[in-house]
C-alpha cells in the first residue's frame, strides 16, 4: 500500500487518539480547502502511487492529500481508532466531519470502503441495528454502490444480530454486556422497531449479494 507508512505510524501506538484526531481533521479540512482546484481527476497510475509512497516513506504525517488518499486515510483512521485505540467516538467524529465538509468533499471522501468500515466499526463498538439501517439509508440515497465488502459486513452484522435476538428470547434478560459468555456476547433488549430494522437490513444485504453476483 503507498499509503503503508503513514498507516503504520497512526497506528504505532506513538500517538494518541486525539491526535490522530487532530491529523485527520486537519487533512479533511486541507482537501475540503482545495477541492474547487480538481477540475478533472488526477491520473492514477504507477507513478502517483509511487509518488504517494515517496513521500508517505519521507515524511509519514505529511502524506499526499487527494482524492485516492483522504478516503484511504478516513477508513483506516476509523478502524484504528475503534480497533486500537478503543475509540469509537473519536473514530466516528472523523467520518461526521468528513460529512459536513463541502458536498464536492463528501463525494470524493465518503466512498464505498470509508461507509463499509464505518457500519463495521459501529456495530462493534454499539450493536445498534437501527443505526446500522441508517448507514445503509445514507448509501442507498447517496447512490453509493456497495460491494462485496459491504455484504460480508452485512452478513455478520445479521448473523450477530439474530443471535442476539434468540439469546433475548431464550434467556429473557434485559440490556446487558455479558463477561461471563464472552467479550462478544451480548444479551439485547429487543423492540419491534428493532426487529423491522433487522429485517429491512436484511433486505439490503440480500439486495447487495444479488448486485456483486452479477457483476462476477
Amino acid at each position: 500500500m503507498a499509503l503503508e507508512n503513514t498507516i503504520n505510524t497512526l497506528q504505532s501506538g506513538q500517538m494518541s487518539d486525539f491526535e490522530i484526531s487532530e491529523f485527520m481533521w486537519t487533512t479533511l479540512q486541507s482537501f475540503d480547502s482545495k477541492i474547487n482546484q480538481i477540475n478533472k481527476k488526477t491520473k492514477f497510475g504507477e507513478s502517483l502511487i509511487e509518488q504517494i509512497k515517496i513521500k508517505s516513506n519521507e515524511s509519514p504525517l505529511s502524506p499526499p492529500i487527494n482524492e485516492y488518499t483522504v478516503p484511504v486515510l478516513v477508513a483506516e483512521s476509523i478502524r484504528i481508532l475503534t480497533n486500537t485505540y478503543k475509540s469509537p467516538d473519536t473514530a466516528l467524529s472523523i467520518f461526521h466531519l468528513a460529512k459536513k465538509q463541502s458536498l464536492k468533499s463528501f463525494i470524493y471522501v465518503c466512498t464505498t470502503p470509508v461507509y463499509n468500515q464505518v457500519i463495521e466499526s459501529h456495530w462493534e463498538s454499539y450493536k445498534s441495528i437501527s443505526s446500522i439501517l441508517e448507514l445503509v439509508n445514507e448509501m442507498k440515497v447517496n447512490g453509493i454502490k456497495p460491494n462485496t465488502d459491504t455484504y460480508y459486513a452485512l452478513k455478520k452484522i445479521s448473523e450477530d444480530a439474530h443471535t442476539m435476538l434468540l439469546d433475548e428470547d431464550q434467556d429473557d434478560i434485559s440490556f446487558t454486556f455479558n463477561y461471563e459468555r464472552g467479550p462478544e456476547r451480548w444479551t439485547q433488549m429487543w423492540n419491534k422497531a428493532d426487529e423491522d430494522d433487522l429485517h429491512s437490513v436484511d433486505q439490503y444485504m440480500r439486495d447487495v449479494l444479488t448486485l456483486v453476483t452479477r457483476r462476477a
